[in-house]
């Protein structure tokens, strides 16, 4: 009794392990599958096969010709639909002529069989060798297969999976390779020469077409691979990934990136450049580029560039007057381009200058972004704060910029922190939406696609301050004679007949190139530069980026109507005073229910000079909180001044708040004891008031 309970022991060990196994194999990865990436229209943009597993080209059983499929179950399997993966007639029979020839001439495998000895030389990595023990696990394994799969899916499987020669897998890869096309065009001969590779794969037959990979977006590729976006359908058949991207566009891009980049390459071998095409409403992705020529050895060509992290330079210096049109300002308003020195960590002076190493005396926001002039940007950075500046990026989808604002700066609106291209591209997607940011799709399968291609975009904007502030830059950037003074005529800037938005950027030392710029209905952002980050002399974003830029819109923009970046209602153009009796007047835009004013200067306003905004400062654990302090200073213009002169007007201080102190106009600075965390200040006078600072207070060990 005791044996009978150990055997039957045996047998289920045996039975679970076995089931376990071949579980574990029958869903083992197939090494032939292939990855394509197809665009909106289902063309493939890309494919992967591997060349150490050959080619494959999976074909669901309704698009396999059924002449091809009766003509396979005739010659290897006619009982195919009568068995359980094994057919005793079968093997009966192949016995007696095995026994009869006194040697083995004749094979007893079902079709079941031969797709099971696939799977265990998939799974094992390896062939299997003609034996007895073999023969037993394909058995097991084909039992299996008939109890988890139909007798469909084997078929299918199987004739997707069947070595057909010269490295080429499943009935479709060898039909375009042997006959030169689909296997649902084949004759009746092709049909019957095909049928016979099953039994003999090696059997000579000249190549009319070698399988090729369509790769028009390599990079895509790459890319979704590594975000694990690519998901088969079943188990063995293709990774299939649909993307927003479109087929003719993506190779119109590429185009444009690989001569370019031969004719800048005649002055700098090294130079390499990416381009990604954006579609505003929906924020998809429509084309994306890399780098140029992939297939090359030449260094870089394979790194996607528009992912790589890159400095910006001055292509986010639209986000700084963002951020001031969002808090009042106007592009009317005024700023002195000329020598200034920010002390940004006690007496460390910061002393940005011009591209052009000119100062430009005054000028209105309008001219200072337009012509990308430096000290402008640095100013205007400087009244709203680094600290509500960075969080603005942020907002933006500016994801890289992951230091504290004490790292980067003022120097930030000038590109001192890394983003990628694509980051940049898709930001400026918001501005063209109105400061609306949307996170970039890529799948177009996506629900959040179909919601924003049903959006209504027309008719005018909320009159919200985001809204507003998008508008305003967006005049500003497409605005060719506003920046006359530091491009010219720049032809290559606009596109005829058509309104876009344009702002280029170089970063230190020549190492980056961007034009980003954007129409109603597409971005194009554009990074030329070197893989190994070195410098580029003599190149800028408007010499080396622009004309790629220019290229690519007028191909996206050709032969559609005319559209206009859409204005918030509230916004009429009026005329601007230069002073209270109007010696000069131009035009700009101001909310509808404002009268017509002065321009007035970012630095006529109060503001802090000391602490900066961001500023993280670092006290000595072992000392007294009393012995260390935070020197505050406020900058009273001379108009508040007189503004307030004999009255009892004074300075109000607050911290975190709530009320600190009171001071004398003439007492504008004084030393503040901080406990450890983030803190909040701001100052009054009368109706005046500072723009508030934020800071952080640290303590280490020393």
């Amino acid at each position: 009794m005791l044996t009978t309970h150990r055997f039957l022991f045996l047998i289920l060990i045996f039975l679970f392990t076995t089931s376990y196994f071949l579980e574990k194999i029958r869903h083992s990865p197939n090494p032939r599958q292939n990855i394509y990436i197809l665009d909106t229209e289902n063309q493939t943009l890309a494919q992967q096969s591997s060349e150490r597993f050959g080619y494959r080209q999976w074909k669901p059983l309704e698009q396999i010709h059924p002449q091809l499929v009766q003509a396979l179950l005739n010659q290897e399997d006619h009982r195919f639909y009568g068995h359980l993966g094994i057919d005793p007639f079968a093997i009966g029979r192949a016995l007696w002529v095995n026994l009869k020839s006194l040697r083995l001439v004749q094979g007893a495998s079902t079709l079941t069989q031969q797709y099971s000895k696939m799977l265990l030389e998939n799974y094992l990595g390896h062939r299997v060798s003609r034996n007895l023990f073999w023969k037993m696990m394909e058995s097991f394994l084909a039992f299996d297969c008939e109890l988890h799969y139909t007798k469909q899916e084997i078929l299918e499987r199987y004739l997707n999976n069947a070595y057909l020669g010269h490295r080429l897998y499943g009935v479709e890869a060898a039909s375009k390779a042997y006959f030169g096309k689909p296997n649902l065009l084949l004759n009746d001969e092709e049909i019957k020469t095909l049928a016979r590779h099953f039994k003999r794969p090696e059997a000579v037959q000249e190549i009319k077409e070698k399988p090729s990979l369509n790769n028009a977006s390599p990079h895509l590729l790459a890319w979704l691979k590594n975000k694990a976006q690519i998901q088969a359908a079943q188990p063995d058949a293709d990774l299939v990934f649909q993307s927003t991207l479109n087929k003719d566009l993506q190779k119109k891009a590429s185009e444009i990136v690989q001569e370019g980049v031969q004719e800048l390459q005649k002055s700098d071998p090294q130079i390499q450049a990416a381009l990604v095409v954006i579609d505003v409403q929906s924020s998809s992705l429509q084309a994306l580029v890399g780098s140029a020529n992939f297939f090359e050895s030449r260094e870089g060509a394979q790194v996607n560039h528009a992912l790589a992290l890159r400095q910006p330079g001055s292509t986010l210096k639209p986000f700084t007057y963002f951020l001031a049109f969002e808090h009042g300002r106007f592009p009317s308003d005024l700023v002195v381009d000329a020598p200034y020195h920010f002390y940004q960590l006690e007496d460390v002076a910061y002393s940005p200058r011009n591209f052009d190493r000119r100062y430009h005396g005054v000028l209105t926001l309008r001219e200072a972004l337009a012509n990308s002039f430096n000290i402008p940007a640095v100013l205007t950075l400087e009244e709203m704060g680094t600290s509500y500046y960075l969080d603005l990026l942020h907002e933006f989808g500016f994801r890289s910029l992951d230091e504290s604002p004490a790292h980067y700066g003022l120097a930030l609106t000038l590109g001192s922190g890394s983003v990628t291209l694509l980051e940049l591209s898709n930001a400026y997607a918001a501005l063209a939406r109105g400061g609306e940011f949307r996170e970039l799709i890529i799948d177009a399968r996506s629900s959040t696609l179909s919601f924003q291609r049903g959006r209504d975009d027309k008719g005018d904007y909320e009159s919200g301050p985001k809204k507003q502030a998008a508008f305003l830059v967006t005049s500003i950037l497409s605005d060719s004679e506003a920046r006359r003074l530091a491009f010219g005529d720049a032809d290559l800037m606009n596109i005829e007949e058509k309104k876009v938005a344009i702002k280029t950027g170089t970063s230190h030392d020549s190492r980056d190139a961007w034009a980003m710029g954007y129409s109603p209905r597409y971005v194009v952002g554009v990074w030329v530069g070197h893989t190994d980050n070195s410098p580029m002399p003599g190149f800028t974003g408007a010499q080396a980026a622009v004309p790629l830029w220019h290229q690519i819109m007028q191909f996206l923009e050709e032969g559609k109507e005319a559209q206009y970046f859409n204005r918030p209602a509230n916004l009429v153009q009026k005329a601007i005073c230069e002073d209270e009796v109007c010696q000069k007047v131009g035009l700009e835009w101001l909310p509808q229910n404002q009268e017509n004013l002065s321009a007035k200067a970012p630095h006529e306003s109060l503001r802090f000079i000391r602490p900066t905004d961001g500023a993280h400062y670092l006290f000595d654990l072992h000392k007294k909180k009393e012995d260390q302090k935070i020197l505050c200073e406020l900058k009273i213009p001379e108009a508040i001044q007189k503004k307030y002169k004999g009255t009892e007007t004074k300075i109000t201080w607050m911290l975190d708040g709530e009320f600190l102190r009171q001071s004398k106009m003439s007492e504008n600075k004084f030393f503040l004891s901080l406990n450890p965390g983030t803190h909040e200040l701001k100052a009054f006078v009368g109706e005046e008031k500072a723009r508030r600072v934020r800071m952080k207070v640290s303590e280490i060990e020393r």
